[in-house]
C-alpha cells in the first residue's frame, strides 16, 4: 500500500480531484490496518526519498496526504512528516 502511494505521489500531471479520490482510498485502506505503526515508518521513508530527490509531483500533495493521516491517525504518529516538509 506505501508502494501504490508512493506511485500516486510521484505522478505528473494528476488533477486534484483524482488525487483526492486516490488519497481518500489509500486513507480508507489505512484505517483498517492493524498496523498502522508499519505503514507510518514505511510511507516516512518512502517521503525521504520522495524529498531528497525531488521526485514529488507537488509539494501541495505531500501536505495534504500527511494532512489526512493526521486526520485518521492523530497529530502524534504524523508530527515527523510534518516536520520533514
Amino acid at each position: 500500500m506505501v508502494e501504490y502511494c508512493d506511485i500516486e505521489l510521484k505522478k505528473k500531471g494528476n488533477h486534484d480531484k483524482e488525487m483526492n479520490e486516490h488519497f481518500d482510498a489509500i486513507i480508507n485502506l489505512f484505517c483498517l490496518l492493524e498496523d498502522q505503526d508499519v505503514f507510518i515508518k514505511e510511507y516516512s521513508n518512502k517521503l525521504a526519498l520522495r524529498l531528497l530527490y525531488k521526485s514529488y509531483s507537488s509539494i501541495e500533495a505531500e501536505n495534504l496526504m500527511i494532512k489526512n493521516l493526521r486526520l485518521a491517525c492523530g497529530i502524534n504518529n504524523v508530527n515527523k512528516l510534518a516536520s520533514m516538509i
